[in-house]
This record gives structure tokens, C-alpha cells and sequence, in this order.
């Protein structure tokens, strides 16, 4: 897990994250500026691009950072296989985030995706149980990279970090009482 310091006061980094808007810019050249939740027409097309919640607080286990998390597939449920939601290769996902308060950002960090199939002889996400990042039942694997930009300059911050795969629960029978 990455975590960007954004200074001594955890308070004062919580106040000060106000995230502008969450940013979704697909490759096809759509803008979505917001948070959406399906209602807005175009990107309402392109539910992979779609940031519909963002939530930032003080991280409980490293008090000195803060955690952004940030939602996307609107209405996509964890059990909604064979074929779970992923984040979109052709997606740039970013956090715009100003340290002082204003209506700019200083800082934009841009989350990029890779996604690699082991056997393109199936559609399966898996091909048996899965007991780690690194089974070889884990067929279709995500891979993310994090651009911090800042000052007009772009750094990696962060590359090729595996994606955890859906995790749907334990098995269990699944059968209506009345």
C-alpha cells in the first residue's frame, strides 16, 4: 500500500484535502468532472469511468497520513460475476488535491491500469480457487501504476502494483427462507 504524506498536522491535511473533483478523462476524449452516480448522460456510457463516491480521513494505523479511497462501476455489485468489474486500462482515474484550502489543485495523483490475461483460451476471471495474488488460478490479473504531478512535473511514485481480484466471500449455500 502507497500513502502520500501531506504533512505534520493530520488535521490540518484532513481539512485541508478538499478534493476538487475526482477526474476521469477515458481515451476517447469524454469529461467527466464529478461524481456522477449514472444520472449524467455521457458518462453514463462509460461506467468504468464513472467516480461516483470519495472518501478521505486520518489513516487509523499511521496517524500522520491520510487515506483517499475512491469509488467507481456505480451500482456494481462484488457478486456480479463471472465477469467482475476491473478498473479500465484506457482510464486515467485521478485525485485532485489542494493543501490550502482553495478551488485548485497543487497536487493530482493519476491512477493508471494494466490488465494482463494468463490463458486468453478463457473469459474466466479465475480458473480455480484463489489463495494469493501470485496463484495461477488468477487468470486475469490488474496491475497499477501512480503519477504524482505537481509543480508542472510528473513523477511515478509508484508502478506495476498488483490490484486485489473481487473478493466475493466465502463460499456458503445461498437459499431463500421464507
Amino acid at each position: 500500500m502507497q500513502r502520500l504524506t501531506l504533512g505534520r498536522n493530520p488535521a490540518r491535511a484532513v481539512a485541508l484535502v478538499a478534493l476538487a473533483a475526482a477526474l476521469a478523462v477515458p481515451a476517447v476524449g469524454h469529461f467527466a468532472g464529478a461524481s456522477s452516480h449514472r444520472e449524467a448522460p455521457l458518462i453514463s456510457q462509460d461506467p468504468a469511468a464513472d467516480l461516483t463516491d470519495m472518501y478521505v480521513f486520518r489513516s487509523p494505523d499511521a496517524p500522520d497520513t491520510v487515506t483517499a479511497i475512491i469509488n467507481v462501476w456505480p451500482y456494481g455489485a462484488p457478486d456480479g460475476g463471472p465477469n467482475w468489474f476491473r478498473f479500465d486500462d484506457n482510464v486515467r482515474y485521478s485525485m485532485n488535491i489542494t493543501q490550502d484550502g482553495g478551488n485548485e489543485a497543487d497536487v493530482r495523483l493519476d491512477f493508471w491500469f494494466k490488465t494482463v490475461t494468463q490463458n486468453g483460451n478463457t473469459f474466466l476471471l479465475n480458473t480455480g480457487p484463489v489463495m494469493s495474488l501470485d496463484d495461477p488460478n488468477l487468470n486475469v490479473r490488474q496491475f497499477y501504476s501512480v503519477d504524482l504531478v505537481a509543480g508542472g512535473a510528473t513523477t511515478r511514485i509508484a508502478e506495476n502494483l498488483p490490484v486485489a481480484p473481487p473478493n466475493v466471500g466465502g463460499l456458503r449455500s445461498r437459499t431463500m427462507t421464507p
